[in-house]
């Protein structure tokens, strides 16, 4: 797009020069040059890989313990496109994790992280801070996931299917208004603090049950999702989010995101999601992580509970890279 703008306006100075004198021929090249500037697109990108191990091996040890194996993955990017009155956002985030505890075949190799979050959001400045956005968000997970019960002989073995790719989802979709403020260090010329808010008065928050198998336990008084076994379930309401980004030092930042959805026919009814995180770098290749995900939804029904807020912590060290 650069290319056919300074073409073009390469083509207005020429027509320029042969109208009016030279003097008026080096102001509509400067202005031409300021044109493709203020339509230029800008991309950037920002991401990060890592993967974490751990075992531990018992052998004749008197202060007891079991033999373990764990590991993770971390997959993170977004790309941003920008320009004088647009921005556009679009991010993804896999967080994955297995263990096993005790010795094999008696354990299975469970899961014990699995967070797929996807999203884009469109928007269009009103101001440096104010922008008009268009977003969606879905969150989810990757692989299947059991409940677990003992064979005959001791071995632990799969009982219940209780969620897979889309069983469930939560997509949720909204347009508003959203305030966003950056900080820059004016020497190292990197961000330090970037904050956002945004009051979407025009929202959906959708559960999918992709899984009829899964939908149906709901029916059978073992499923957690939507409250009459429904593979979709739509309600339309008002979303506030906020994010936070801060990096206080190159090797420390921290970051947290917020979202709270009311639908309209009951506006106490409040669900929400909260993913804090602290990241400490040790080197280009080696950080600490500790991550934490809560979700409160209204219609989720745990353990035979109600009105529970779903909360998981990882604390890792991860050998990996940013890009």
């Amino acid at each position: 797009m650069k290319i056919k703008l300074t073409y073009y306006a390469a083509l207005l100075s020429i027509a320029s020069s042969l109208t009016y004198a030279s003097t008026v021929f080096a102001q509509n090249t400067q202005d031409a040059t300021k044109e493709v500037a203020k339509d230029t697109a800008v991309w950037t990108k920002n991401g990060a890989i890592s993967i974490d191990f751990g075992t531990v091996s018992v052998s004749n040890w008197a202060g007891g313990g079991q033999n373990s194996i764990s590991m993770g993955l971390l997959l993170d990017g977004k790309i941003t496109r920008t320009t004088k009155k647009t921005i556009w956002e679009t991010y993804g985030n896999l967080t994955l994790g297995g263990a096993r505890v005790g010795e094999s075949p008696q354990n299975l190799f469970k899961k014990t992280k699995d967070i797929l979050i996807l999203g884009t959001k469109y928007g269009y400045r009103l101001s440096p801070n104010w922008s008009i956005p268009v977003s969606l968000d879905l969150r989810t997970q990757l692989l299947d996931g059991y409940t677990f019960k003992k064979d005959i002989n001791g071995n632990e073995v799969t009982d219940i299917k209780n969620s897979s790719f889309l069983s469930s989802g939560i997509l949720s979709v909204g347009a508003g208004i959203e305030y966003n403020y950056n900080c820059t260090n004016l020497t190292t010329k990197k961000e330090i603090v970037n904050f956002n808010a945004a009051l979407l008065p025009i929202s959906q928050w959708a559960t999918i049950v992709a899984s009829k198998e899964i939908a149906d336990l709901r029916v059978a008084g073992k499923g957690i999702y939507t409250p009459n076994g429904e593979q979709f379930r739509a309600q339309f309401g008002a979303t506030f989010r906020a994010g936070l980004a801060w990096n206080p030092f190159e090797s420390v930042s921290f970051a947290a995101k917020f979202g709270a959805f009311s639908p309209y026919n009951d506006i106490q009814r409040i669900n929400f999601t909260l993913d804090p995180s602290i990241i400490l770098r040790v080197n280009k290749y080696i950080t600490t992580s500790f991550v934490v995900n809560m979700v409160y939804n209204n219609d989720a029904i745990i353990n035979g509970k109600q009105y529970l807020l779903q909360y998981q912590h990882a604390l890792n060290v991860n050998f990996g890279f940013k890009f």
